[in-house]
């Protein structure tokens, strides 16, 4: 009986040490030779859609990885914390987002952001959560965008901006 709890212990432990280490990515060092955000704006009022544009600068393709997915972090007290964006409004049924884009040499993607942080609220019937929006304040922001070339490592860039008054 022992013998056999070792055993499954050691299992689940395996396991489990296994699993994570799955879900580790690489990341490689950004080269902003390959690929750049080409948005002239580092500063947007309140209310002003952020938009902002990535484009291939390389001869080969480059894959943007989970490009409907904006990881948008805002700078409290040095620390970055992430702003919350639902992908699809609260109990709407939505199709899955593409898990990545396929960008051409020269090609451009958009990235285009509300200045707003949604989250699902109380319910409002039995199975449908209502989606809760507000403004995500002034401050200093950033988003974060995965990328990879071929088959290689992925790699991470930021674009830094402000929102102001």
């Amino acid at each position: 009986m022992k013998m056999s709890m070792r055993i499954m212990f050691f299992s689940i432990v395996l396991l489990f040490v296994s699993c994570n280490m799955s879900k580790q990515t690489t990341v490689d060092n950004y080269n902003e030779n390959e690929i750049s955000f080409v948005s002239l704006k580092s500063q947007f009022h309140k209310d002003e859609e952020v938009k902002l544009v990535f484009e291939n600068n390389i001869e080969s393709e480059i894959t943007i990885l989970n490009p409907q997915r904006m990881l948008i972090e805002k700078n409290y007290n040095n620390k970055w914390e992430r702003v919350k964006i639902l992908y699809c409004p609260c109990g709407a049924s939505c199709p899955q987002p593409p898990k990545q884009l396929e960008l051409k040499p020269s090609e451009k993607h958009i990235f285009t952001w509300n200045q707003k942080e949604d989250w699902c609220g109380d319910y409002i019937t039995k199975f449908v959560q209502k989606t809760e929006t507000k403004f995500v304040g002034f401050g200093k922001y950033r988003i974060k965008v995965l990328y990879k070339i071929k088959q290689s490592k992925i790699v991470e860039i930021y674009k830094y901006f402000e929102i102001i008054e």
